[in-house]
């Protein structure tokens, strides 16, 4: 859909950039945060990891660093953000970057073991768009799962123009979503005071 691409686009504040919100300001901060929710539950270490939603790339690097990973997809919607990925990753040969129109059309031949979208399905504009990806997401068929939703049931904004009105356009949860993907629950978190959930599942 161009107009969540042209969005994407020309928003000012991305998390791309680190400039989201405050606990998300700093790569430090980030960090913590990734530790705190999902990245101490999961081995990655000489894993092949798909981050959907890929921003700057800084998850990526971390997961270099610290687990030495086997290889990177990262998939994006926004050219600026695939820009800003492919400069933070430069130092890494086992990096490949591409658009969300790509993942959809040609990724079925990719070997993943964990899958990670993070604050991605919140700004899905509608149930059809949302399916579409989990029925990819499906066919993929990854490992593990890692997601990141605003927690509801399935409720979908009508506007999509602004920076309030896309933060929280998509609200779903666990049971729906797996409900698609027909996988295991590994964890859930709580619902966190902002609407968040953190979500892991495995294939088998």
């Amino acid at each position: 859909m161009d107009f969540i691409k042209d969005f994407w686009e020309r928003c000012s504040s991305s998390y791309a950039h680190l400039t989201t919100s405050g606990h998300l300001r700093s790569l430090e901060n980030l960090r913590n945060f990734w530790d705190a929710n999902f990245i101490n539950r999961i081995d990655f270490k000489n894993k092949t990891v798909l981050d959907y939603g890929v921003g700057g790339g800084y998850l990526g690097e971390y997961l270099f660093e610290k687990f030495n990973i086997k290889k990177y997809y990262g998939v994006d919607i926004a050219d600026r953000s695939l820009a800003k990925a492919k400069e933070n990753l430069s130092q890494y040969s086992e990096v490949e970057l591409i658009h969300t129109d790509s993942f959809y059309k040609s990724f079925s031949d990719k070997d993943i073991d964990v899958f990670i979208s993070q604050a991605v399905i919140q700004h899905f504009p509608n149930k059809e768009y949302l399916d579409k990806f989990l029925y990819k997401l499906k066919e993929l068929s990854p490992k593990k799962i890692m997601l990141q939703i605003a927690h509801g049931n399935n409720i979908f904004g009508n506007k999509y123009d602004t920076e309030d009105s896309v933060a929280r356009i998509c609200k779903t949860n666990s049971e729906y979503v797996n409900s698609i993907l027909e996988y295991n629950i590994e964890f859930k978190s709580e619902v966190q005071g902002n609407g968040y959930q953190f979500i892991i599942l495995n294939r088998n």
